[in-house]
């Protein structure tokens, strides 16, 4: 009876009277197996046995799968923390590039959407010798489109800087792009984006301006060498940004990178997007 009452509370007690219910359970069935059939409760000791092994297990297989769920949990929530200040870290790189390219040039790399950019190579590729890859930009023709042979060739060796780990692309894509205008316009600019724009044309400020962004991989239209980029919808500001936990990830115009809330309202985020509409806004 002793084994069997300790073998029931097991359920909660685990090992703590999982251990006495054996022990008494085995005594049990020695002294009854010793008085030639004068004592009973053999069925007693066993089923306490068998209930102190049983709860033991179950209660230690509960243990152990939250614990694993809680460590699983914690390595995914510091993988993806990991995974994120990379990207974070490459954007920054990315907009001390752009920085520095400007500083000697005295205006940004060319951005938009016009033939002339589509054609030629991407401001990824003209701010290559400011991300310690002047080699691999010293074998591009710059003269020529980023469809020539010689230029197309090239897209395979795409910089790290321009990868993430957050999203999967081709060997030749990146999700790093910068937002242009869906229609060109010749008063309401977006980002950097035009021919000869530099600090004075980011009227609105330069912390307010959104000037690369991490996007959703559908957004991807071809290698990171093609003169494409992020075309903002106004009704639709958000649309082709990468959801991360939560938040974009963005690097502005003064070579900030920050994790806006997805909660952010739409006409906040076109705000953000545009450098000269004449109205700035705080973006945390």
């Amino acid at each position: 009876v002793t084994s069997l009452v300790l073998g029931f509370a097991s359920l909660l007690c685990s090992c703590v009277t999982a251990i006495p219910a054996l022990i008494f359970g085995l005594i049990g069935i020695s002294e009854i197996s010793r008085s030639g059939g004068s004592l009973k409760g053999k069925g007693l000791a066993f089923a306490g046995i068998g209930l102190g092994v049983f709860f033991s297990l179950l209660n230690i297989g509960v243990a152990v799968y939250f614990f694993v769920t809680v460590m699983g949990a914690g390595i995914n929530a510091a993988r993806g923390a990991a995974q994120a200040a990379h990207t974070q870290n490459n954007l920054k790189l990315q907009g001390l590039a752009i920085h520095q390219f400007g500083d000697r040039e005295r205006t940004f790399p060319r951005i938009g959407n016009d033939k002339e950019t589509l054609d030629g190579l991407s401001w990824r590729v003209h701010v290559l010798p400011y991300l310690n890859e002047a080699g691999l930009h010293g074998s591009f023709d710059t003269e020529s489109g980023w469809e020539s042979p010689s230029n197309l060739s090239l897209a395979s060796m795409r910089p790290d800087v321009y990868e993430t780990p957050l999203v999967t692309v081709a060997p030749d894509s990146t999700v790093f792009l910068s937002p242009v205008s869906s229609i060109p316009s010749q008063t309401v600019q977006v980002g950097i984006e035009g021919a000869d724009t530099w600090f004075p044309q980011v009227t609105d400020g330069t912390s307010n301006t959104v000037m690369i962004a991490v996007c959703d991989p559908s957004t991807v239209q071809g290698p990171w060498t093609k003169g494409y980029d992020l075309p903002v919808n106004a009704a639709a500001p958000r649309q082709g940004l990468f959801d991360f936990q939560g938040t974009y990830l963005l690097c502005f115009a003064d070579g900030s990178v920050r994790r806006v809330s997805i909660g952010i309202d739409d006409q906040t985020l076109l705000h953000a997007m545009q450098r000269n509409d004449g109205n700035v806004v705080f973006i945390p």
